[in-house]
């Protein structure tokens, strides 16, 4: 019987697997309209005995090998039948959770295409006697010498081979007739041969490859298997790892892919070590929902959060991402849009990276050691803190707290309205402007080591290949505390030191494990067994959007310094005429926890804000077992499992007496949140290859797919924990809470290629998925793609100029799934005091069923071009592409007679994603002594709301940020909002009757902006992109004395958007501390801005568009040398090869941002949400790294 989903009308099933009559020696392997015949060679000239059963009444398989099974036939599907499933539809518990567990309809798609796969493999091939091999050897035609890894194939069939470690191949059981043998190595040109072979003959054929830079020869890994670029009617882009790693030193895979592909933005959130970063490929498609591209490693679907954190820490977070290791891995590709991505599944329409790690190649055993040592540093001068101030303040409170701050603060707007302030005047009164910057004065930042460690070993024969690798990092945070805090905090507490975590609230430490192994179980079949094992432990300091952090502490300084103050200059630039010192840090009962008088840091102190501890360890196991297996000339399988395990344990704590007196933390708590995902893969594919005549050739492939994710977490918390304990046991309150969701999808998908005469290629593919977070009156989902790619190049009389010439376009459909509870009703659990006293248990409806929730649907059309020139030593790419993501998902407010909750999740939207992309690979140089190459790739974006509701009427933007961004109709999707400044007039009150006292009495023509001086629009309009639209990256190298020397460098351009400078709208509009508050030699912009935030007659038109800066920005992103040693010394140091690299981070930057940085996002990873409030830039590395082999 066939299960259906929950909520679902079961159907009866596809059958993939029909058996065949006992002795006929054929499987029918067949979804809908597909019919594959495999003939089993033992048993050709046998036919069905008398008697045989029908395959409907056998549970017993007649293909040797094939699990016993019971399938349903096609009738199934009609009404009556006793076989049929009927309509189920159970209901979820009644509590928080979701138990998604899928009874999928095509379940037994699995069982049947891995059952058949392997039933074929262990088939008997009597005629592969007959057979003959097709051999040979690959060399580097310049020195002769063989190459290892080239992929020697068969045209129009699925025979292949790799090349050995003396560049030697083989593929064995060739059927006799004519061929075209091709051979393809990244680096080299592409080989081609024609060959004759007799039955059970062989032939031989050589090749000598030259060394290219570039080449569309080279294959890439598809969702159907692998596949030439050339093929292909979309861009993939590919990084080669290996060698980036080798001469660039990323500290992290987001490093690794930043600026080496063009349309792939990676989105740096802070400096803080530890902290993630946004992946955005090809623009933003959902408007609820993340953006983030799926990654698969190794065939494996991982778990990829953006922000992965469940304390709170501010505003930063770790990404999941960057848990794999560089270091293990060889290349990568991206799959950027629904055209190309149709294959991979749901939530593919954000684009799909595919990570390959390294495999041992055949040959001697080969060991490689490594250390890298580094430091990092803040390299920025942070911006002073100010307060004029006239000589009548009383205390010390009258400048530093409180309402009574103000009373003898003066800045310019006071002084133009001439008005007495408390009784002082702030124009007859000498006035005091005092600077102070307690972040510079008093060394939070250190200069951290970063040190690594590694090793790993790599061999086997020509049936079993290994890679084993380990590694630790530990990475030190820039901030310290102070030594004067050292020695308060010690006198304050009465202990004689103090911990770690307490000194250096930032480190991040790891251990990364990698087993890969690959096996020859059979001349035509290989298993590959890869094992990933990482444990980290991060520390995190409270920053970014918290009273309780570092720089939110600086940026609110008071600008007054504790020392007094002799002559101090005043306002008008004479000096303080009373010649007597002025002491800022007053009353003598601060003299005991002061000394020195009160500290100068505005919410908060270093030495309280480092005792808030936030720590996340990390335990994550990824395994992935894949059997590939050649059945034949034409025919191969592959099936694929695994599964990516994260045990994450996030603690929150501040000791009793510790920390910020904020709230009632100082009584000690703990927050401890233990979370554990798991994603779970399944898959199979068959591809049958062959060739219909001369000039066509045919690749068809059968796949199913299974995912189920599930997350699972656990909280627990306690505060009061009172002096001398720390633990969850102690506490005046304790509070805990669950939450489990799980997720399942089953995903069918058949694809079809012609290639004719080898330069033209069709091809077209459908996929059909049914998921379980969709709503319960919605079916199967199907996914159309479509693709063509034409070498013109490759016919007679082209210009020969061209070394490639390739037309290509596709098209495709992909999508974004709705959460797991998104669709059905689900409640929460709660607790209620009765009335006469007590409490009882209830429940609460915390979300509205949807039973026709659809799954965010991107269509992407994709158009290029491709160009090779000068024998493939230029290439030139270009693409444009126009993606439309429709049944975009909202929360739609509820009417309010309803209740809660307050949103029902619809389908209700639509965005647009349209650009272009373009890339030039060169290698300008190639000589021994010199050669140079580079390549420059970049992107444009036009992002667009379309649509808010299903129909046009439907233009309410979605607000949100604080009022600050909105997505709204016909505008770039989450777009910085507000009303325009238009200028100023001095002397011209610009707001009638609504200006009045003090702010009128301001207008005048003195040169300085009053509130009612400013002109403003009266509505909101849109003031730019809330993310980068434009960006562009240059990398180069340069390789001296054979390759001796190489120097390399990246240069990255962001631009096109607009940043949220709130850091300096909040010194200037809340804490009073901006110079140009007080100083109208400021530039005038900055004081209009302020005025327009703050003086404005009307509080209700108040606006921050001044502060939306222009956020483009030109980076040096990385600066290296790596020092190959000559072989004599390698000798000497007993080893073959030894090199030298000297890496630099972050080295320039060139902007027009006002603030400290562009690049940041003190709302971590947030998928719109942007803005700089008060967060640590990204910081500047500086890395030596030695490798040695043998």
């Amino acid at each position: 019987m066939a299960p259906g989903l929950p909520g679902k009308r079961a159907s009866g099933g596809w059958p993939i697997l029909q058996q065949p009559a006992a002795g006929s020696g054929v499987a029918r392997i067949g979804i809908g309209f597909l019919r594959l015949q495999v003939r089993d060679a033992s048993r050709v000239a046998d036919r069905a005995h008398p008697g045989a059963e029908s395959p409907t009444q056998r549970k017993t398989s007649a293909v040797p090998g094939v699990a016993a099974m019971s399938v349903a036939p096609p009738s199934c599907r009609r009404p009556g039948r006793r076989a049929c499933v009927s309509r189920g539809d159970p209901r979820p518990p009644l509590n928080h959770r979701r138990t998604a567990t899928m009874r999928l309809t095509r379940f037994g798609l699995v069982l049947s295409l891995l059952a058949g796969g392997l039933g074929l493999a262990l088939a008997p091939a009597s005629a592969a006697a007959q057979n003959g091999t097709v051999s040979g050897q690959v060399t580097d035609k310049e020195t002769g010498q063989g190459l290892q890894g080239a992929r020697v194939q068969l045209a129009g069939t699925s025979l292949s081979a790799l090349s050995a470690q003396d560049g030697r191949y083989t593929i064995r059981n060739v059927p006799a007739g004519s061929y075209e043998v091709r051979v393809v190595l990244v680096g080299f040109s592409a080989g081609r041969a024609s060959v004759t072979l007799a039955a059970g003959g062989s032939v031989t054929a050589d090749f000598a490859l030259a060394a290219v830079p570039y080449s569309l020869e080279e294959v890439v890994t598809t969702a159907t298997g692998e596949q030439r670029k050339l093929e292909l009617g979309n861009n993939i882009a590919s990084i080669k790892a290996d060698e980036v790693v080798t001469v660039a030193q990323p500290q992290n895979l987001a490093s690794l892919i930043s600026g080496r592909a063009a349309g792939v933005q990676i989105l740096q959130s802070s400096g803080t070590t530890g902290t993630g970063t946004r992946i955005r490929i090809r623009g933003a498609n959902s408007l609820t929902y993340t953006n983030e591209p799926v990654i698969f490693v190794d065939g494996i679907r991982i778990e990829s959060g953006a922000g992965s954190l469940a304390i709170g820490t501010g505003g930063q977070s770790p990404s999941r991402i960057n848990d794999i290791n560089p270091d293990e891995i060889e290349d990568i590709e991206i799959v950027k849009g629904p055209s190309a991505a149709t294959l991979y599944g749901p939530q593919a329409a954000n684009g799909v990276i595919i990570i390959k790690t390294k495999r041992g190649k055949a040959g001697k055993t080969r060991w490689n050691f490594f250390t890298e040592q580094g430091v990092s540093r803040d390299f920025r001068d942070y911006p002073d803190t100010y307060r004029q101030l006239t000589r009548g303040y009383n205390s010390f409170a009258d400048v530093t707290s409180g309402a009574s701050a103000r009373k003898n603060i003066c800045p310019l707007q006071d002084i133009a309205s001439q008005a007495a302030i408390n009784g002082i005047s702030c124009v007859n009164t000498p006035l005091v402007l005092q600077v102070d910057n307690p972040i510079n004065s008093e060394s939070v930042y250190r200069t951290p080591r970063r040190e690594q460690y590694g090793a790993n070993v790599s061999g086997g024969s020509e049936t079993a290949q290994y890679f084993i690798s380990g590694e630790f990092e530990n990475e030190g945070g820039v901030f310290t505390m102070p030594e004067s805090e050292i020695d308060r905090v010690l006198r304050l507490s009465g202990r004689t030191s103090l911990r770690e975590d307490e000194l250096h609230p930032n480190n991040f430490r790891r251990v990364n494990l990698r087993s890969n192994i690959t096996a020859q179980l059979a001349p035509t079949t290989t298993l590959q067994v890869n094992a990933g094992y990482l444990q980290s432990n991060l520390r995190l300091p409270n920053n970014d959007n918290s009273v309780l952090g570092i720089i939110s502490s600086h940026f609110t300084g008071n600008g007054v310094r504790c020392e007094p103050v002799v002559n101090a200059l005043n306002f008008s630039g004479t000096w303080n005429p009373t010649g007597s010192s002025v002491n800022l840090c007053g009353p003598a009962s601060e003299a005991t926890q002061y000394p020195q008088g009160r500290t100068r840091w505005g919410f908060q102190q270093p030495g309280e804000t480092f005792q808030q501890i936030r720590n996340q360890r990390i335990q994550r196991v990824t395994g992935a077992m894949n059997l590939n297996t050649r059945f034949n000339s034409w025919l191969n399988g592959r099936v694929g499992a695994g599964v990516d395990y994260t045990q994450r344990d996030d603690r929150a704590n501040q000791r009793w007496g510790e920390g910020p007196k904020f709230s009632n933390f100082a009584t000690g708590f703990i927050d401890d949140i233990r979370t554990r995902i798991f994603q779970y893969t399944v898959d199979g594919a068959l591809s049958a290859t062959t060739r219909l005549n001369d000039a066509v050739g045919s690749r068809t492939t059968l796949g199913v797919q299974y995912l189920r994710d599930i997350f699972n977490q656990n909280y627990a918390g306690n505060l009061g924990m009172g002096p001398g304990v720390n633990n969850l046991n102690a506490g005046a309150q304790f509070f805990v809470g669950e939450a489990t969701t799980e997720n399942a999808n089953l995903g069918l998908y058949l694809e079809q290629q012609f290639s004719i005469k080898d330069r033209l290629f069709l091809t077209g593919a459908i996929r059909r998925d049914e998921a379980s977070a969709l709503g319960g009156d919605v079916g199967g989902v199907y996914l159309p793609k479509a693709s063509v790619s034409y070498v013109l190049s490759d016919m007679a009389g082209f210009p020969s100029a061209f070394s490639l010439f390739r037309l290509r376009g596709s098209f495709g459909e992909a999508t974004v799934l709705p959460g797991p509870n998104d669709a059905i009703p689900f409640y929460t659990g709660i607790t209620g005091t009765l009335t006469g006293g007590g409490d009882a248990s209830g429940v609460l409806l915390s979300n509205f069923a949807n039973p026709l929730l659809k799954p965010e649907r991107a269509r992407e059309f994709e158009a290029g071009l491709d160009i090779g020139l000068a024998r493939d030593r230029v290439v030139l790419e270009g693409t444009y592409f126009n993606k439309k993501t429709r049944d975009a998902i909202i929360a739609v407010p509820t009417p309010a007679s309803v209740g809660t909750p307050t949103t029902q999740i619809q389908n209700r939207g639509s965005v647009k994603n349209e650009g272009v992309e373009a890339s030039i690979r060169a290698a300008i140089l190639t000589g021994r002594t010199v050669s140079w190459d580079l390549t420059l790739a970049g992107s444009r974006t036009w992002n667009k709301v379309v649509a808010l509701g299903p129909t046009e009427a439907d233009t309410n933007p979605i607000i949100f940020n604080a009022n600050d961004q909105r997505h709204a109709v016909g505008f770039t999707a989450g777009s910085y909002w507000d009303r325009r400044i238009r200028g100023w007039n001095d002397g011209q009150n610009n707001w009638g009757a609504s200006c009045t006292g003090a702010a009128l009495a301001a207008v005048r023509q003195d040169g300085i902006i009053a509130g009612c001086e400013v002109a403003m629009d009266t509505l909101f309009s849109e003031i730019g992109s809330s993310f980068p639209l434009s960006e562009v990256a240059l990398n180069t190298f340069f390789r001296f004395f054979n390759n001796r020397v190489v120097v390399g460098g990246q240069v990255d351009y962001r631009g096109g958007h607009r940043l949220l400078n709130l850091t300096q709208d909040f010194r200037c509009r809340s804490s009073s501390n901006c110079l140009e508050l007080y100083d109208n030699n400021t530039p005038e912009s900055d004081r209009l801005r302020l005025a327009a935030n703050r003086y404005l007659p009307n509080a209700t038109f108040l606006s921050n568009a001044g502060y939306m800066e222009d956020g483009w920005f030109m980076r040096l992103r990385e600066l290296s040398v790596t020092f190959n040693f000559p072989t004599q010394w390698s000798r000497a140091l007993k080893s073959d090869n030894v090199s030298l690299t000297v890496t630099g981070r972050n080295l320039g930057l060139r902007d027009n941002y006002t603030g400290l940085d562009p690049e940041v996002n003190g709302q971590g990873q947030g998928n719109f949400a942007i803005r700089d409030f008060l967060t640590q830039p990204p910081i500047q590395y500086f890395s030596a790294r030695l490798n040695v082999s043998f």
